[in-house]
């Protein structure tokens, strides 16, 4: 009894990465793949490395990273089906990390790992995202070792830099960080005129991080990751809508304001809570900023927005050990009660979310496969139209769009127009359209398919984003000819 008692926060913790593991494990059992993720894995099963590496990254907008670990997985022979196991295994590893590692209250250990981005967005939808928290509880783990583990501090910002996007920016911004600390620390780290061997790994990150922005930048040929932010939406809708997208949901002017000024509450109090000086400030500042900025320049969506919570953690962690802060409430309690009461928020949309998800059609796809092979209509033509259409592509080994030249989805402006003109010309030669949504900028199809088709069927996807139905949803058509 009394070795229980001395080791009660081990077994806690490991009650709550096993409770993690299997309420994970059966929602994404339930899961259904959306086009996002089969897209990443048809650009993997489909492409060389090197095309995947100088082609497919600057249309995609994504570094290399997610496309190489998939590819690992198919040369083993892993199932589509099962995608949803790799990000859960990558989660369950930043889940431990957090657990056993981190010195935070219980009361957040125990909430932490069901908020929505980890819980659900980031390991039940299989994403490239699924590796920001394993990697970021690394590098906070290696954070005040850095000096003297250079090498692994590095390699880590590395694969920061290589999931995507904004985990980009914020690597840039911690090696930024990192070097201004190796100047102002001369005595631990730049002594004896500055080691070489020391600067080696800087120099070989900065190499590394010039090489992944030159495999993903911009491509003037790529509608992929064009800026949406004010097409619909007021510059000031859009700033606010962003601060508080990662913790809250949008919905209406009253709600909007109280949710800003418990963002605003939130850093406030992490920063007075965990930072000692001007300069942790200004990093913690600088991180959350810099994101906010790229954010609001290049094209976001909901999901992108879970990396400020995980920079969050991050910053406290580190600071926390740095300082050696006690975490304990009794201390710290106005922050910690505005935390406990975010993470409340954020495991309601958990929760919600899984229960769609278990309930409903994330996506129909597997409907759509089921009809297709029940009947033999994959012998037969097949045009596929709409992006949303990749979906059904990563259940058959080989592209079944007799209009599509490859099996995933090509965001070029130049092949957009040929595959306009080759699906109007297979339309009259085809038995089966598979249609995601009757989309307006397909209008002259549309009505040559509902010409052309005599039978046909309706199956409803229910994508959601924080149990709100995202704009990503839509129905499946199945148009046949007899």
């Amino acid at each position: 009894m009394q070795y229980f008692i001395n080791n009660r926060a081990f077994y806690l913790n490991l009650l709550i990465f096993f409770i993690f593991a299997v309420f994970c494990f059966c929602v994404g059992i339930n899961h259904e793949p959306w086009a996002d993720e089969a897209q990443s894995w048809l650009i993997a099963r489909d492409c060389s490395f090197y095309d995947i590496l100088f082609q497919r990254c600057s249309y995609e907008g994504h570094p290399f990273l997610w496309y190489y670990i998939l590819k690992f997985f198919i040369l083993i022979g892993w199932k589509y089906e099962y995608i949803f196991i790799i990000s859960w295994l990558f989660s369950c590893v930043g889940v431990y990390l957090f657990l056993f590692k981190s010195n935070f209250p219980e009361i957040i250990k125990i909430l932490v790992p069901f908020s929505y981005y980890i819980f659900y967005q980031y390991t039940v939808v299989s994403r490239s995202y699924c590796l920001l928290f394993p990697v970021f509880c690394l590098l906070a783990i290696y954070y005040n070792k850095r000096f003297e583990k250079t090498y692994t501090y590095c390699f880590l910002l590395a694969l920061l830099a290589s999931i995507y996007a904004y985990s980009f920016v914020t690597a840039f911004c911690l090696l930024c960080f990192f070097v201004f600390d190796c100047v102002q620390n001369k005595t631990k780290y730049l002594s004896f005129k500055i080691k070489i061997t020391k600067s080696i790994p800087i120099i070989l990150l900065t190499i590394y991080m010039s090489f992944v922005a030159f495999t993903c930048k911009s491509n003037p040929d790529s509608f992929a990751s064009l800026s949406n932010v004010f097409t619909n939406k007021s510059i000031i809708k859009t700033l606010v809508d962003l601060f508080i997208d990662c913790y809250f949901n949008s919905a209406g002017q009253y709600y909007n304001f109280i949710c800003f000024l418990l963002t605003l509450s939130l850093y406030i109090f992490s920063i007075k809570t965990f930072c000692r000086n001007i300069k942790q400030i200004l990093y913690f500042a600088i991180l959350i900023m810099a994101v906010y900025i790229a954010m609001v320049l290049l094209h976001y969506s909901s999901w992108h927005t879970g990396i400020f919570f995980l920079i969050l953690i991050f910053s406290c962690w580190v600071f926390q050990v740095e300082n050696k802060i006690d975490v304990s409430i009794k201390y710290n309690k106005i922050f910690y009660v505005l935390f406990v009461l975010i993470l409340l928020f954020q495991i309601y949309f958990s929760l919600k979310q899984s229960l769609i998800d278990v309930k409903e059609n994330c996506d129909a796809s597997m409907d759509v496969v089921n009809i297709i092979k029940e009947n033999n209509f994959d012998k037969e033509n097949i045009v596929g139209i709409n992006y949303g259409a990749v979906s059904v592509q990563p259940y058959f080994n080989k592209n079944i769009f007799s209009n599509m030249e490859t099996s995933y989805w090509q965001f070029s402006y130049k092949n957009f127009d040929k595959y306009l003109q080759k699906t109007k010309e297979q339309l009259s030669k085809a038995k089966i359209a598979i249609v995601f949504n009757l989309a307006p900028a397909y209008e002259r199809i549309n009505r040559q398919i509902i010409r052309s088709f005599t039978k046909s069927y309706a199956i409803k996807s229910n994508l959601y984003v924080k149990g709100i139905k995202s704009k990503h949803s839509g129905t499946y058509y199945i148009f046949i000819k007899d």
